[in-house]
């Protein structure tokens, strides 16, 4: 067994343990005995296991930090552009409408553009924090497969 799915299976037993001493112990004048399971219903909250692993911290935090560049990046560009508005604003008055218009027609194609540009590299991103959930998931399915068959070997 990877150390991922190591990792898991602890993190799986310590999310899973909680509520059944919760369920076991809750409402009864008799408490079952320990270990015993109150419903033979099993959830487990992948998204919460993978948020609390090691793994979805740091695919977590990669995606924080890469995000911020982004906006970095952005902010930058839209200075850039408002700069270049304004000097753009400034030439009209010395340009006739017929000039002006195809500068102004360049400029709003270049903030398409950009806009387009940097709008294709959030997606990326987001895929890229995708994959790495879905490996994560892919580790993970074997883990919580075992899981639940243990579950339900149990006896009620």
């Amino acid at each position: 067994m990877g150390r991922l799915a190591q990792h898991m299976a602890l993190v799986l037993a310590l999310l899973c343990a909680a509520p059944l001493a919760a369920q076991s112990t809750a409402g009864s004048a008799a408490a079952p005995e320990r270990g015993s399971v109150v419903s033979p219903v099993l959830t487990i909250d992948s998204e919460r296991v993978f948020q609390q692993s090691d793994f979805g911290k740091r695919v977590a935090a990669e995606e924080r930090e890469k995000l911020s560049a982004l906006e970095s990046e952005n902010r930058e560009i839209e200075a850039q552009l408002e700069t270049e508005e304004r000097a753009l604003t400034e030439k009209r008055a010395q340009m006739t409408p017929e000039a002006f218009r195809v500068l102004a027609d360049a400029f709003d194609a270049k903030v398409q553009e950009t806009r387009t540009a940097q709008d294709a590299k959030f997606r990326e991103l987001s895929a890229q924090f995708d994959v790495e959930r879905g490996k994560f998931q892919q580790a993970a399915a074997p883990v919580f497969e075992q899981l639940m068959r243990e579950w339900r070997c149990r006896d009620p």
